[in-house]
């Protein structure tokens, strides 16, 4: 089966990549999305809870969503096609080593 897993705190793809999105999805390929739907004690946590919700409701009936619900912040940022990392970049404070993906 074809996939992508992607995880982001912020839930803001570009253009390029939410067409990307659709188009893999109508070719059948599986997408699974982790993010943070509630983003208080972020900075703008009003904004960003906001922004989060415009693409989860665009995508929360075509791909599988998961919130982030550990004790930690999520602040990792990758992207899984087909079981090969494509993309990462995480940020860690020193206080937050205790980071466990779920």
């Amino acid at each position: 089966d074809k996939t992508i897993h992607f995880s982001s705190p912020y839930l803001r793809p570009t253009k390029k990549l939410s067409h990307a999105f659709e188009r893999a999805i109508k070719r059948g390929v599986k997408i699974t999305i982790q993010t943070r739907i509630d983003l208080s004690r972020d900075t703008l946590d009003w904004l960003y809870t906001e922004v989060n919700k415009e693409s989860i409701n665009k995508f929360k009936d075509i791909t599988s969503i998961y919130e982030w619900m550990g004790d930690s912040i999520l602040h990792s940022k990758f992207m899984i096609i087909d079981q090969e990392l494509r993309y990462r970049n995480v940020v860690w404070k020193l206080d937050s080593f205790a980071l466990s993906l779920r």
